[in-house]
């Protein structure tokens, strides 16, 4: 009798006890970098395929044990060295090829070391054994203080909005105009020789748009309308009626821009006059950042300029490079910048971005979606302790330091490429061919991944001799916050990442918190499911009437 009445409590007990994640027990790291090979794949097929015309990328081999001993051992300052420590690395070749006369010639082979994680989140690098701790992260776009940091594959940028004046119905308002530096050449226009600098403005992302688009088809892709634009003699009171018209100007007739070098300084005559009822936020960024580049350039842009892309193209020439450079190079330095730009949104960040319901399928997108909803994404800081609108990443974190290296290796090609040159020589040894098969050599290094060694926001040494993974080890959470920039240790202050939200409640943990960063967030709860694919939490329905009643009650206070 009483072996039925025990046998009866634990099944009750196993009805009622809510069940442990086992991914998140094992760790996560262990079941995500599983498909390493394969997002590398992706990331060097991205890169490399067509990244000079000719240039295809061929996949990819894992390598056998003697191709391996054969490339770690290789002969370097006339030396084969042999690193005894272990690590927990495989080898794989990326095979990349360049039509030379009608034929596919491959390029040597380049290695990449790749890691594999063990149970329990544990990995050996260099002979130290580690664990790899979870990262909770925003998807692509993260609310700062005044600022949105935007994570790509290839990149990562901080976009700013400044206050700037119009005049609206007459009328002085602030609005703001949004700008980032996304130019990284190392010759810019605050490196500009003495004398040469043309303006002090800034490139506002609107700017980009005019470029690709010119300002007719911009104002009908992103607002689905055009606003009038002419002269003060066109644009008046008594054609276009305050009733149904807002009319924007300058607000630089007396004073001009901080950004104007020039002494002599004429305003501009050219006026805006948009439908009242399309007078929104939206077109209010627009319209502000076209002022904002009209104001610093007003003897450079005329109605009829509005659709002239180059002389756009030339204008953000004058704000990136200043006036050191010829017309010619101005325009050459420009276009390839502008083409680098066809690459800054990658695949990964494009489905994230779907997943907050944001549509962005280039650059463009991106830049047009920051200038006119950046009030709303900011505003997103206020929630930044809702951690279902965030996931756990760990592929993006471990691999950056390779997909870098490809990154790099990628524009080096592109910059070996500008040269004049013929695919081969007449002797097949020399030209194009020859010349990206040694820049791939030098730029592309297969131990790439040893740098992450000494990475604490992502790696920590192992200090525990227990059993059990969950309570040291495989609960470690990082946040964004803390890998993207901070270098420090122990306490940190507070943010608003760190304010109660109930997502906490399912998402995080209040067991084993740290001392300098007690926060439940801080570990990963054993019980949270988690979509392995996208790294999101999945909300349990049967806890949503609870949670709600936290909520309204948190809220209160």
């Amino acid at each position: 009798m009483s072996h039925r009445v025990h046998s009866v409590n634990e099944m009750i007990c196993r009805e009622i006890t809510p069940k442990l994640n086992p991914d998140i027990m094992r760790g996560l790291a262990t079941v995500m970098l599983k498909g390493s090979t394969e997002y590398i794949d992706a990331v060097a097929r991205r890169n490399f395929h067509g990244c000079v015309p000719g240039v295809e990328y061929l996949g990819y081999e894992l390598c056998t044990p003697e191709e391996e001993f054969r490339e770690r051992t290789k002969m370097k300052t006339n030396r084969r060295q042999y690193d005894y420590a272990p690590s927990d690395l495989y080898m794989i070749k990326l095979k990349l090829g360049m039509w030379v006369g009608g034929r596919l010639e491959p390029f040597k082979p380049k290695y990449i070391e790749l890691p594999f994680c063990r149970d329990g989140s544990l990995i050996n690098l260099g002979g130290t054994l580690s664990h790899i701790k979870m990262v909770l992260t925003n998807k692509v776009i993260s609310p700062g203080n005044r600022l949105l940091f935007v994570r790509m594959l290839g990149t990562r940028k901080n976009f700013f909005r400044n206050g700037y004046s119009i005049k609206v119905d007459g009328e002085t308002k602030t609005t703001f105009v949004v700008h980032s530096a996304i130019y990284d050449a190392k010759t810019s226009a605050k490196k500009a020789a003495p004398g040469t600098l043309t303006t002090k403005a800034v490139s506002v992302m609107t700017h980009y748009l005019l470029i690709r688009y010119g300002y007719t088809e911009m104002f009908k892709k992103y607002l689905g309308h055009v606003p009038v634009i002419g002269t003060a003699q066109e644009i008046t009171e008594e054609k276009f009626p305050a009733s149904d018209w807002v009319i924007v100007s300058t607000a630089h007739t007396h004073i001009k821009p901080a950004g104007v070098v020039e002494s002599l300084y004429e305003p501009t005559n050219i006026k805006m006059a948009v439908r009242r009822d399309k007078w929104n936020q939206q077109t209010i960024s627009l319209v502000s950042e076209l002022f904002y580049i009209i104001d610093h350039f007003p003897s450079h842009v005329t109605v009829e300029d509005m659709d002239n892309t180059n002389n756009w193209i030339r204008l953000l020439g004058f704000i990136l490079v200043g006036g050191q450079y010829t017309i010619g190079r101005i325009f050459s330095q420009m276009t390839e910048h502008l083409t680098s730009l066809d690459d800054f949104v990658d695949e990964f960040a494009i489905d994230k971005l779907s997943e907050k319901g944001y549509e962005v399928r280039d650059f463009y997108d991106l830049a047009a979606m920051l200038s006119m909803r950046f009030p709303d994404l900011l505003a997103e800081n206020d929630r930044a302790g809702n951690i279902y609108e965030k996931y756990y990443d760990v592929m993006y974190h471990v691999m950056r330091h390779v997909t870098y290296a490809l990154t790099k290796a990628r524009y080096a090609m592109q910059h070996a490429a500008k040269r004049k040159r013929p695919a081969q020589d007449e002797t097949g040894n020399g030209g194009l061919f020859t010349n990206l098969e040694q820049v791939l050599s030098r730029k592309l290094n297969s131990g790439a991944i040893f740098k992450l060694q000494g990475d604490n926001t992502v790696l920590e040494p192992v200090s525990y001799s227990a059993d059990l993974w969950y309570p040291r080890i495989t609960s470690k959470v990082s946040e964004q916050e803390k890998v993207n920039g901070a270098k420090s240790s122990g306490r940190r202050g507070m943010s608003e990442a760190d304010y109660l939200d109930v997502s906490q409640i399912e998402g995080g943990s209040l067991l084993f918190l740290p001392k300098g960063n007690p926060v439940p967030t801080a570990n990963g709860n054993p019980y949270m499911r988690i979509d392995l694919k996208t790294g999101s939490i999945i909300p349990n329905p049967e806890l949503a009437g609870l949670l709600a009643e936290t909520k309204s009650k948190l809220d209160d206070k």
